[in-house]
C-alpha cells in the first residue's frame, strides 16, 4: 500500500495515514521509476471460480473522505519525509 503519513518531520505520538484508491484500484499504484506496487484480492465465485483483482484500501467518513486512519505510539517518534 502507497499512502501519506501526516505530519512528517515532527516528534509526535499520533499520525494520520490517509490511502485513496479510485473504482477499487490503489491511487497512486507506484512510487516514481518503481514498480507498480498495489494490493490484490482473491475471491471465490459460487460456482468455485477464483477470481485474483486489484483492491483498493480507503476509510471513507461523511466528514472527511477519504477518513484518515489514526495511529497512536507509546513513544513519540519523527517520520521524516526527503
Amino acid at each position: 500500500m502507497i499512502g501519506v503519513i501526516r505530519p512528517p518531520n515532527s516528534l509526535r505520538s499520533i499520525f494520520k495515514l490517509i490511502y485513496t484508491a479510485t473504482a477499487g484500484k490503489q491511487v497512486p499504484e507506484k512510487f516514481e521509476e518503481g514498480l507498480k506496487d498495489t494490493l490484490t484480492l482473491k475471491r471465490v465465485t459460487p460456482t468455485f471460480e477464483t477470481i485474483t483483482e486489484q483492491a483498493g484500501l480507503t476509510v471513507i467518513d461523511v466528514e472527511e473522505k477519504p477518513k484518515p486512519m489514526v495511529v497512536t505510539n507509546e513513544e513519540p517518534i519523527e517520520i521524516k519525509a526527503k
